[in-house]
């Protein structure tokens, strides 16, 4: 129990009380190009280091425009800059070749942007997510997100007596201007009636300043009792995470953070089981990092129900400091 305080903050018993909308949090969604992009894992993968460039220690970074015009076609790749020469250039051109866009609007075009850094020590290829450049205009977008009532939420969802509390994780496709977004709302069985309330007044937003790229926003409303706690995850130790991950010593597991820039921080909300948790490394983008990111997005907790309540779309920042960890069930038992 002492454990689980430390990895918890704010679960005092309280009474009923008149509910209140704490807090509304708006970020830009994913991209739906880099979403839906191929094939699987695309973008975490790398060219090959030309073979003589490697062998004669020659290190290289490539920087390219990655235009798509079609669903089913390669893509058009420009070289925007380029160090160490034009094998690294071929190699890139021919690791793209085979990129698509499977959910792209024919009548829409789609650009990326990505960079590729060759380390001669390692043969190794870093390549940072790559960049929809659209994104810059979806951002500004967002910005001008209003309400056909002309109320804030606070005022419309944050008076009603409610017998509970939580989050509620929503997302908004907005196509243009003018039309009701495409509303998507996921919550904690304990939070239903809020997840109602909310998917009943986010139809009532718009993006009037929307001009041509579609828009996705993540939203998180956090309710709590007028007055109560707020209920959510502590930061954290990696390694006071890692206990209470559902399954953890029943599946391989094997990270060395030495190897990732330690010690660092992650930025981390908890989605399970509805959607995939967010992960990100705060500060520079590091390769060797996206292994423990990927698993911090998978993983589930192994809470009483009253505290997975608690923490669903919560935020936190995990630390990673310099660790080995190797779990091996298997081997465990022989």
């Amino acid at each position: 129990m002492a454990r689980l305080r430390h990895l918890l903050a704010g679960l005092a018993a309280v009474g009923w009380a008149a509910g209140a909308l704490a807090n509304v949090s708006v970020q830009l969604g994913p991209s739906p190009a880099l979403e839906c992009l191929q094939p699987a894992g695309a973008d975490a993968s790398a060219p090959e280091y030309p073979f003589d460039e490697w062998k004669g220690q020659v290190p290289g970074r490539v920087k390219v425009r990655i235009d798509f015009a079609l669903p089913d076609a390669a893509p058009e790749v420009t070289v925007l800059e380029l160090e160490g020469g034009q094998p690294f250039a071929r190699s890139v051109r021919d690791h793209l070749r085979d990129w698509r866009v499977p959910c792209m609007d024919p009548g829409r075009p789609v650009r990326l942007l990505k960079e590729y850094v060759f380390t001669k020590d390692r043969r190794q290829v870093g390549a940072p997510p790559a960049e929809d450049a659209a994104d810059t205009l979806r951002r500004e977008a967002s910005r001008c997100l209003t309400h056909v009532s002309g109320r804030s939420a606070q005022d419309a969802l944050g008076g009603a007596r409610l017998r509970d509390h939580g989050r509620v994780f929503l997302t908004m496709q907005f196509k243009s201007p003018s039309d009701a977004p495409q509303v998507s709302a996921f919550a904690r069985t304990s939070s239903a009636v809020l997840r109602r309330r909310v998917e009943d007044w986010a139809v009532g937003y718009r993006l009037p300043c929307l001009s041509g790229e579609h828009v996705q926003l993540d939203v998180v409303f956090s309710f709590k009792f007028e007055g109560g706690p707020n209920a959510g995850l502590r930061p954290l130790l990696l390694q006071e995470l890692l206990p209470r991950v559902k399954g953890i010593r029943d599946r391989p597991l094997k990270l060395d953070t030495t190897a990732m820039g330690c010690p660092f921080d992650v930025s981390w909300t908890y989605l399970r089981p509805q959607r995939r948790n967010k992960a990100g490394a705060l500060g520079a983008w590091l390769a060797g990092r996206e292994p423990l990111l990927d698993f911090m997005r998978e993983v589930e907790l192994d809470l009483p129900e009253t505290a997975l309540d608690a923490v669903y779309a919560d935020v936190t920042t995990i630390t990673v400091p310099c660790l080995k960890i190797d779990l091996n069930p298997q081997g465990d038992k022989q």
